[in-house]
This record gives C-alpha cells, structure tokens and sequence, in this order.
C-alpha cells in the first residue's frame, strides 16, 4: 500500500526516501519526479519561503549554461567560440537565446530608466539646429518608432555587423553562418557591458551623451579586439582597426538598407494615397 504523506526531503526540496502517490496521474512512486507524467514532489502547501527559492533558484539558474556562458564570454570570450564552433556546445548557452535575453534585460533597463530618452533629447537638440518644423516632426516620429521597437531595431543590426565583420576579417575558417554565431555571443554580452557603462555615465559620472557614446564605443572596440584577437591571429592595434572597420561598415550596411525600405514604404504610400500619420 502506498501512502499519500510528503517524503522526507532534503533543503533544496528533492525527495531521498518515502513513496507517494502523484498529484496529477496518481502514479505510486519514489524519487523527485513522476515516471509517468513527470510531475514534481512538493513539500506540502505553497509558502512564502517556498517561492522565494524558487526564485531565487530561477535567477541563479535560468537553464543550465547561461551563467557560464555569461562568465565565459567575459573572461575568455575566444574559448567559448572556439568550443561552440567545434561543436562543443554542451557547457554552453544557445548563442540566439543568449542573445535575446541579454537584449531583453538591456532594453527595459535602457527604456525603464531613462536612459534612452536621455540620449535622444541630446541627439534631438544637435540635429534640430537647422531643421524645418516639418524635419522635426519626422524626426520626432522617427525616435518615437525607435523607442517602441528598440529590442527589435537592436537585434536587426547584428545581420549587417555580421557582414561587416565577415568582409574584413576574411577568414576562411568560418562561414558566415558560424560569423553570426560568433556575433551572437559577442553582442549579447555586450548588451550588458554596455549597459552598466551608460548607467555608470549618467547617474554616476553624469557625463554628456556624447561620452556616454564614445565610452560605450570604445569598450565596445576594445572588446571585440580582446575577443578576436586569440582566433584570428592579428596583432592588437591590426585587430582593434579591423573591429572599427566592420562595426562602421556594418552601421553603413545598416543606414542604406534602413533608407532603401523606408524609400520603398514611402513610394507604396504615395501610390496608394497615403499620408504618412494619416
């Protein structure tokens, strides 16, 4: 006969002896998890100390590689792309999924905290100097999309730093599918430095906008060249320029693809009677 009381468990909640039966199929069994259904054992009722280990077990552990990916990649950032692009992914996060949880974490600060409407109060105020009411209104209503859309505008950039990247390095070791992994994990832990370095500049330092982005610029460099330079060989200076040079052709890439849709809705709009607004 089984019994229907808790098992003895031990601090981190996982059943060591005992038999129950499982609260969802009612399936006798010993151990953590249901055979048949794969239903966890609970200690009893919901508490407060429950849930809060709970999270604070979701925190420490999202999934099983993402905090030493994260470490990883800021310590020995060439080791983890070495190992991945081997196929030793195991110790790994999946580098798309770290991306986006890093863009995700990165954007509700940036947004939340202000500082993105810092940053484009500054760019509005260099760039109205000279512009029409019209330009203005444009612009407004182009940082405003930007602003709604920031995560995503933030990810679509990564194919075009991609390309970048894969024209001036020139390495035939990679393809340019194992170029957007290697981007992938670079630019999701950049999210991050970048991040703490825009904080750091505002409600610490309170720096202009324009340090603001030269800093983040600047570690951003730095980093790649740190990251880069193991895996491809050059030396630092030859790796620092080639990381500029992609990172300003990628952002070339960027603006032209950016103005060649927006040519293309706009001649759709104007054939079909549209306003822009309207």
């Amino acid at each position: 006969m089984t019994s229907n009381s808790p098992p003895i468990l031990e601090s981190g909640g996982q059943a060591i002896a005992g038999s129950v039966n499982c609260k969802t199929c009612n399936t006798p069994f010993d151990g953590a998890f249901c055979p048949s259904c794969g239903q966890k054992v609970l200690p009893g009722r919901f508490t407060l100390r429950m849930l809060f280990s709970q999270l604070i077990g979701m925190i420490t552990n999202i999934e099983r590689g993402f905090w030493h990916t994260f470490w990883m990649l800021l310590v020995r950032p060439w080791v983890v792309i070495e190992d991945y692009l081997a196929q030793r992914t195991r110790p790994y996060y999946d580098p798309f999924r770290f991306l986006f949880i890093m863009t995700g974490i990165a954007s509700v600060f940036i947004i939340g905290l202000g500082l993105f409407d810092y940053q484009m109060e500054n760019m509005n105020e260099l760039m109205q100097l000279n512009q029409t009411a019209q330009q203005q209104a444009f612009q407004q209503g182009t940082m405003t999309f930007i602003r709604k859309y920031f995560n995503i505008m933030s990810l679509l950039i990564i194919p075009f730093f991609t390309l970048g990247a894969r024209l001036i390095f020139r390495s035939r070791r990679f393809n340019l599918a194992e170029f957007i992994i290697v981007f992938s994990f670079l630019y999701g832990e950049l999210q991050l430095i970048s991040l703490v370095i825009q904080m750091a500049g505002f409600f610490v330092f309170h720096l202009k906008y324009n340090w603001i982005i030269i800093s983040s610029m600047g570690v951003s460099i730095a980093y790649y060249a740190y990251a880069l330079k193991p895996i491809f060989g050059y030396s630092y200076p030859g790796t620092v320029l080639r990381a500029v040079t992609a990172q300003l052709l990628g952002f070339i890439f960027f603006m032209v693809a950016s103005l060649i849709l927006g040519l293309i809705i706009g001649l759709v709009m104007v054939f079909m009677g549209l306003k822009p607004g309207g």
